[in-house]
C-alpha cells in the first residue's frame, strides 16, 4: 500500500528509555519507518525535549512521573482526551495504540468518534496483568469487540487470542519486537575490558534488567555465591534501572559479604547497555516467573543479537524464543544448583557456548532485524486497512 500513514500513540516515545515497554514503543515506530511507513507519533509524556518532526506531544499538568498500570488512574483518562482529539485530527489510515492504556483510549475514542481504524500492540504474554480481575475486564472487551484489532508481540498470546477466546484471526497479528542488530553486536571484548577496568582473563556474568525477584535476581545471587567457591576469578555485573528502595536495600543485604563485594560490580542505568552484553562471558537471565511487561523480555533478545552466550529458564515465551543447547541454556526455574551448574557449564565450554551465541545472533537477524519487523509491519496495516469491519 503506497503512502501508508500511520498514527502511534505512546505513553513515551520522545525522552530517552532505555528499557521495558517505552523502548519497545520507540523501536516499533523506529522500525515502521525504516519501512517507508509514514508515522505521526501522540506522546503523552510531560517534556521539555524538542520533538521531531510528526510528533505531538499532549502534555498534562502534573510534574509527576505516570506509570501505565493494569487499573487506569485519573491521570490516564484524562490525559487520553487531548490524544484522542490530536489523533483525530492527523490524517492517518491506522491508528496504532503502544504502550497506553488500551481501554480507556478506546472507551473514549468512540464517545469522541474518532473513526478510524485503530490497532493495539499487546505486550504481553497470554498472562497479561498482575492483576487477574483486570486480565478478565480485558477479555471481556475483546469479546465485545471494543479492540478492533489487536497485534500480540509473541505467538502465545496470538494462539491464546485466537484459541481461547475465539477471535477472528482476521483481527489478530503477530508482530515481534524489532531488535537493532547494528547497535546490539559483538564488540571488541579486549577495549571493553579495557575501559571497564576489568580484567582480561576474569569470567564475567551479566545481569541486565530491574532487581526483581520474578526476574529470578536472587536466584541468581545465591547460584553466584557458590560459583566463586568453585572459581574466583569470576564477577557479576549487575546492570539495573531499579529505583525501588526495597530492593536496593536487599541487594545491599547480599553485597555487603565481605567476599562477594570483591567479585559484584554494580551499574545503575546504563545508555550504553550493548557493552555490558558484550563484555560478558555470558548473560544471566533466570526468569522465575512470566515477566508481564514485556513478553518475550527485550533484554532476551538485546543479549541474543550481541551473540553472548545465554542462560536463562524456559518460562512462558521464552521456550518459544530459545532452544536448549543450540542458542541458550536453560536452567530451573527457581534452581539455585541448576543455575550454577548452567553458569558453569559455559565457564568450562567455552567454545562450544559461543557457537550457541552465533545461533542465537543467527536467530535474531533473521525473526527479529529492523527490516523483517518493518516489513510485517507494513503488510499488517496493509491487511488492516482492507480488512471490512
Amino acid at each position: 500500500m503506497a503512502d501508508l500513514k500511520v498514527c502511534y500513540v505512546a505513553n513515551h516515545a520522545i525522552n530517552n528509555s532505555f528499557e521495558g515497554h517505552n523502548i519497545a514503543s520507540i523501536r516499533i515506530i523506529e522500525a515502521a519507518v525504516n519501512a517507508g511507513i509514514d508515522a505521526r507519533v501522540v506522546t503523552l509524556e510531560n517534556t521539555t525535549t524538542q520533538a521531531r518532526t510528526h510528533f505531538y506531544s499532549v502534555r498534562s499538568s502534573s510534574k509527576v512521573h505516570r506509570k501505565t498500570t493494569s487499573i487506569p488512574s485519573v491521570w490516564e483518562v484524562v490525559s487520553s482526551l487531548p490524544a484522542i482529539l490530536t489523533t483525530k485530527n492527523l490524517h492517518c489510515d491506522v491508528v496504532h495504540l503502544l504502550n497506553v492504556t488500551k481501554e480507556v483510549f478506546l472507551i473514549n475514542s468512540k464517545l469522541f468518534r474518532m473513526g478510524k481504524k485503530c490497532a493495539s500492540h499487546f505486550y504481553h504474554s497470554s498472562y497479561p496483568f498482575n492483576a487477574y480481575l483486570a486480565f478478565q475486564i480485558r477479555s471481556l472487551m475483546i469479546k465485545i469487540r471494543l479492540f478492533d484489532q489487536i497485534l500480540s508481540s509473541n505467538l502465545s498470546l496470538f494462539r491464546y487470542l485466537t484459541n481461547t477466546l475465539g477471535v477472528s484471526e482476521e483481527r489478530v497479528h503477530f508482530v515481534p519486537y524489532p531488535v537493532d542488530i547494528n547497535k546490539f553486536k559483538p564488540l571488541d571484548r579486549h577495549e571493553l575490558r579495557e575501559k571497564s577496568r576489568i580484567p582480561e582473563d576474569a569470567f564475567v556474568v551479566a545481569y541486565v534488567g530491574a532487581i526483581d525477584p520474578d526476574r529470578g535476581f536472587f536466584v541468581l545471587l545465591r547460584a553466584f555465591k557458590k560459583i566463586i567457591k568453585e572459581n574466583r576469578n569470576v564477577i557479576l555485573h549487575i546492570s539495573h534501572p531499579s529505583k525501588d528502595r526495597r530492593m536496593e536495600d536487599l541487594l545491599s543485604t547480599y553485597v555487603n559479604d565481605s567476599v562477594m563485594k570483591k567479585h559484584i560490580v554494580i551499574q545503575g542505568i546504563n545508555p550504553h547497555i550493548e557493552e555490558t552484553y558484550a563484555n560478558a562471558d555470558v548473560v544471566a537471565l533466570p526468569f522465575e516467573k512470566p515477566y508481564w511487561i514485556t513478553a518475550p523480555p527485550l533484554v532476551l533478545l538485546e543479549a541474543m543479537a550481541s551473540g553472548t552466550p545465554i542462560v536463562t529458564t524456559p518460562v512462558d515465551v521464552i521456550g518459544e524464543i530459545g532452544s536448549n543447547m543450540s542458542d541458550m541454556l536453560f536452567a530451573t526455574p527457581g534452581d539455585t544448583d541448576s543455575l550454577v551448574n548452567a553458569i558453569l557449564h559455559v565457564l568450562e565450554n567455552q567454545e562450544e557456548t559461543r557457537r550457541m551465541g552465533v545461533t542465537a545472533r543467527q536467530k535474531i537477524i533473521r525473526d527479529f532485524s529492523m527490516q523483517v519487523v518493518g516489513k510485517k509491519l507494513l503488510e499488517t496495516y496493509t491487511k488492516i486497512c482492507n480488512y471490512a469491519q
